[in-house]
């Protein structure tokens, strides 16, 4: 079979790739009508269908038929079969809520029988990068781009302690078998004398300085920067700015009240 089996819209919504070859089915051996010198049937290779006729039908992910009667809506972002069975796609991408798709299937048939049904993926690449969207999750070296995408990547050196003294990018969870009492999350970390001393997350979290009463951590999301004592302590010792609220606490034994609020 060729033809187009999938639909390729960018991260704007807009067409990105379509295979433009008309719907056709191949016969994969065919007997030509004739023989050879040992007087074996000669078959002839990938010949295309006689009396083939395409038709494009539309479903919901749930197997129900999507027709103009009960779903117009629908039809208006789903493609289109022309007269010589090529494909007209839907100008834009779109989305729906509940995790609900709908899939055009293209059907072939001779002789008024069902021979062939191609069902036909509609997706939107998230991202503006090709190679972001292209990326299967291993590694790879694209030479001709110079790009290098890995789970995890380090540069650095070990020490006479044999402890590492550098920086980590991407997922260490997975790429450096760290313990459980370390920072895990997805980002870029340092590492002084083979302890962690920063940490930027891709989810808007930080921190910087070792594991201690001197760590700063801040939470993006929160909008908030606090010592690493002030949360292990429950917030008994250290201080918490809130730069959202424009609140600060501050705690300790050495406080005149064991405390101070300023709001």
């Amino acid at each position: 079979m060729s033809g187009p089996t999938s639909i390729v819209y960018n991260n704007q919504g807009t067409l990105s790739r379509l295979n433009e070859e008309p719907f056709k089915l191949y016969a994969k051996y065919v007997d030509s009508g004739k023989k050879d010198s040992d007087g074996n049937i000669i078959f002839e290779e990938n010949v295309e269908v006689e009396n083939q006729v395409w038709s494009l039908v539309y479903y919901d992910n749930a197997g129900n038929r999507i027709t103009k009667n009960n779903n117009q809506n629908v039809l208006a972002y789903m493609p289109i079969l022309n007269s010589d069975n090529t494909l007209t796609p839907a100008p834009m991408f779109f989305s729906y809520e509940n995790d609900i798709f709908y899939i055009p299937v293209a059907i072939c048939k001779v002789k008024g029988k069902i021979v062939w049904t191609q069902p036909i993926i509609i997706t939107q690449n998230q991202y503006a990068s090709s190679t972001l969207n292209e990326w299967n999750g291993k590694f790879e070296i694209d030479e001709e781009n110079g790009t290098i995408m890995s789970t995890m990547l380090g540069a650095g050196i070990k020490t006479e302690n044999n402890t590492f003294e550098g920086v980590l990018m991407g997922d260490i969870a997975g790429g450096g078998n760290f313990s459980p009492d370390n920072e895990t999350g997805i980002g870029i970390y340092g590492f002084n004398d083979g302890a962690q001393s920063f940490y930027l997350g891709v989810n808007g979290k930080a921190f910087f300085g070792k594991a201690g009463r001197g760590r700063i951590i801040i939470d993006g999301d929160k909008g908030t920067i606090g010592s690493a004592s002030y949360h292990a302590s429950k917030k008994t010792a250290g201080m918490l700015i809130d730069l959202d609220d424009g609140y600060i606490d501050m705690r300790g034994a050495t406080a005149t009240n064991s405390d101070y609020n300023s709001k």
